[in-house]
């Protein structure tokens, strides 16, 4: 009988599973399976909890049936993160979550810098902003306080499944560190903070190592999700270390771009370092850490052209390979179109939930390739204007290790290494989230003395992309008017964000 381990990624827009086969590196994958997104009001973005759980349950069990008969060692799951669901004495969410991309907290954030930056700073290095859930803890206090009382416990989605599938309330240190309330020196919440902001140091989620055991499938949750009862479950992870772990991405210097909805590119390093414009976030195994640039919108961007723009005669969506097309069509530099990508406002490294997308430059010549293309370069200028971070800071980023589903583009994948100037390499992980998860799994069941052997397996370079040196020459000039065109409609944009 074969034998596994299991990893699921529960991320922004829905669930992967994957089996990992620890001897050969072999993988059997489940589909995505969606959750919807729900905005409301303006700067509002809930999701339903019991959608998660619900989804975790249809991607186990379509992955164990296409692996058929097997022994399942160990599972281990990671999620986006900074979501705050309110879990009730059942176990069970009280109403909707606040998902990251939730911006209505922008009062409270304020509030929160003007009366205690310094004392966040000597317990968290993170910015203080409407992506990490401290705001939310306030909104609720103020806005929803019979939900606020009625709760339990507050976590995030990792922890919430976690919870159903194990009845333990538990959250990974990589998850933790983005709560204000997190002490990334002892890896405990800070009961000072907790008191200072009057909120319940009892209601938050038990600190519990990635690479130790979080528990065990409860007897309930094999009904539901068909692992076996009593597998092994790791202590699990934020998306974007899984992901990381999934592209052979772990040791001190090493560095990775997970492009979803989101984007998260980091860089591992020994020793936690602050900087404003990006987070210092606890990685999977003792001693490391990420200097992590999050961004609030990379595949986001092109689903929403598909989905509200460039649709065909008849409203049908177009399929990714024609706006693929569409885009290799159009020259460099979209003639001379550019696209600022803050649907969801922006992260790293501007921090401002009010930004807001537009494109510039349109004339009766702009066709839907140049539209396309401008999407694409829009992001890949996002993603330029983080490295000008990292470099600000003394970390040389020479080349970019890339997962998600936006590298099945060929053309996407070269604009970025023409816009950065740098190597851009794709590994053959179509599922790097859920791969990291089964990998940790296997590490905390102890069936590995180091990850480095069961990585050689099951990681392979798929794609390399060199840039092109004339194209590099016109994007300089575009990245340019680029960093120029935010602060000079921040204003107008904040405006605009009331409407």
């Amino acid at each position: 009988m074969k034998k596994y381990l299991f990893g699921a990624d529960l991320g922004t827009g829905g669930v992967k599973a994957v089996l990992l086969d620890p001897e050969t590196g072999e993988t059997v994958g489940s589909d995505l399976f969606e959750y919807e997104m729900k905005h409301p009001h303006p700067l509002w973005a809930e999701q339903d909890p019991e959608d998660w759980w619900a989804m975790f349950c249809a991607a186990s069990r379509q992955v164990l049936a296409r692996a058929g008969e097997c022994e399942i060692i160990a599972a281990a799951l990671s999620s986006q993160g900074c979501a705050t669901v309110c879990v009730g004495a059942d176990g069970r969410a009280i109403g909707n979550a606040f998902t990251w991309m939730d911006g209505r907290t922008g009062e409270e954030a304020a509030w929160l810098r003007d009366h205690f930056a310094e004392e966040i700073a000597q317990v968290n290095a993170n910015e203080i902003s409407t992506l990490l859930s401290t705001p939310n803890f306030l909104w609720l206090k103020k806005h929803d306080k019979p939900r606020f009382d009625r709760s339990s416990g507050f976590c995030g989605v990792m922890s919430y499944v976690g919870l159903r599938l194990t009845g333990r309330f538990a959250v990974p240190p990589s998850e933790a560190t983005f709560c204000h309330l997190y002490d990334y020196k002892t890896h405990q919440y800070s009961h000072k903070l907790c008191s200072l902001l009057e909120i319940p140091y009892e209601k938050l989620p038990e600190a519990v190592s990635s690479t130790s055991l979080m528990g065990h499938v409860t007897a309930q949750a094999a009904r539901e999700c068909g692992l076996p009862a009593d597998t092994p479950v790791a202590g699990g992870s934020h998306d974007n270390t899984a992901a990381a772990l999934g592209m052979g991405v772990y040791q001190p210097g090493q560095v990775f771009f997970s492009m979803g909805t989101a984007g998260n590119m980091g860089v591992i390093m020994d020793r936690p370092r602050e900087d404003g414009c990006l987070l210092t976030q606890a990685c999977l195994f003792p001693g490391t850490w990420l200097m992590l640039a999050t961004m609030g919108n990379n595949g986001a961007c092109l689903k929403w052209l598909r989905e509200n723009v460039l649709t065909d005669a008849s409203g049908t969506k177009l399929c990714y390979g024609t706006l693929n097309a569409y885009a290799q069509a159009s020259p460099a530099g979209s003639r001379g179109v550019l696209f600022l990508p803050y649907l969801a406002g922006e992260l790293s490294p501007l921090w401002d939930e009010k930004a807001r997308a537009c494109f510039i430059g349109m004339t009766s010549r702009t066709t839907k390739e140049d539209l396309a293309r401008a999407v694409m370069e829009g992001v890949c200028f996002a993603v330029r204007h983080n490295l000008t971070m990292y470099e600000r800071a003394g970390c040389a980023v020479e080349g970019l290790r890339v997962a998600g589903g936006p590298t099945e583009s060929a053309v996407w994948m070269q604009t970025l290494a023409d816009v950065t100037g740098r190597e851009v390499s794709v590994p053959d992980v179509t599922n790097a989230g859920p791969v990291g998860d089964a990998v940790l799994a296997g590490a905390a069941a102890g069936c590995y003395p180091d990850v480095s052997g069961v990585l050689e397996r099951a990681v392979r370079t798929r794609a390399q992309y060199t840039p092109n040196a004339q194209n590099r020459e016109v994007y300089d000039r575009l990245f340019a008017l680029y960093l120029g065109l935010y602060p000079k409609l921040k204003n107008e944009f904040s405006a605009l964000s009331s409407f």
